[in-house]
């Protein structure tokens, strides 16, 4: 229903949730997700110019969310690469479709598009980043587990502040 760069951007944005304050390359995201590199890159840059991320070159560089992850959407994180279909696109790709000349499929798509909008507009990042048994985040578990393991990662500020925020945060049912 949403187009392959969709997909791409929410599975990118929830990995960057996890992540809390750190930055993370391309390449890694990439790596995490099994994505396309190249084709990651353009996701993400479309993301920082829509303000969903904020990008930095350079050593300690890379991605991370602009605003806290509460405050994020997936209709935030959908639009730039699907308007069209959210917001009222014709499926059959005619510039004059509404409710006073609809085309053949105007009844049945309308409908849908306004629970996928509802659907999308009522989900955020934060909300994704537990599963639904309230267990922690990939990203949070992985700290964990580096930390454990006496990864040098784990030792950084960012790696510290998401275990404090997993150790004060209560799990939800």
């Amino acid at each position: 229903m949403i187009s392959r760069s969709a997909e791409y951007a929410i599975r990118s944005m929830i990995l960057l949730a996890g992540a809390g304050d750190r930055w993370l390359l391309n390449r890694e995201i990439a790596r995490e997700l099994s994505l396309p590199p190249q084709f990651l890159t353009k996701i993400l840059s479309t993301l920082a110019r829509e303000g969903l991320l904020m990008s930095q070159r350079g050593k300690g560089g890379g991605f991370r969310l602009a605003r806290p992850a509460e405050g994020i959407t997936l209709l935030d994180v959908v639009d730039p690469f699907d308007r069209t279909l959210l917001r009222g696109g014709c499926l059959l790709g005619r510039t004059v479709c509404s409710g006073s000349k609809p085309c053949m499929l105007h009844s049945l798509w309308a409908p849908v598009q306004q629970i996928l909008r509802e659907s999308l507009a009522g989900t955020t990042l934060a909300g994704l980043t537990r599963t639904p048994q309230g267990k922690r985040s990939l990203a949070r578990r992985r700290a964990s587990a580096a930390k454990r393991e006496g990864c040098p990662l784990a030792a950084s500020d960012e790696a510290q502040a998401v275990l404090a925020r997993e150790r004060s945060t209560p799990d939800r049912p």
